[in-house]
């Protein structure tokens, strides 16, 4: 009867241990893709920012060789809003791709739970 219940004890504690394994692999993760996430949103808005100024200097700039001339002035003004908002949407469905690309959050949790689950199913 004792060695019934000490087998019972290291399987509950082997069981417990694969659970905290888990746990903590899941932790990590989470830790891991608030990170990347937090890194990926700033450098997305540095290349927002910089790029708006530098469309806006380099607007004016243009705007200010072409200023004598008024049809020029139109032409220029139309071909750069056409180019601006090209470039956006061409931003946002790129965006919209990757987006839709991604790679799954806690890939790695899920690998070994899966693994566990097909392990448990062999020892049956």
């Amino acid at each position: 009867m004792l060695n019934v219940v000490d087998s019972g004890k290291r399987l509950l504690d082997r069981l417990l241990g694969a659970v905290l394994n888990r746990l903590d692999l899941f932790s990590v993760e989470v830790r891991e893709e608030v990170l990347r996430v937090i890194q990926l949103l700033l450098l997305v808005a540095a290349a927002i920012f910089f790029a708006g100024i530098g469309l806006v200097v380099g607007t004016f700039t243009l705007m200010l060789l072409v200023w004598d001339h008024e049809v020029l002035r139109a032409v220029f003004l139309v071909v750069f809003t056409v180019l601006y908002l090209g470039s956006a949407v061409w931003a946002g469905l790129r965006a919209k791709a990757m987006i839709e690309a991604g790679h799954m959050p806690f890939e790695e949790t899920l690998n070994q739970l899966r693994k566990d689950r097909e392990c448990l199913k062999l020892g049956k």
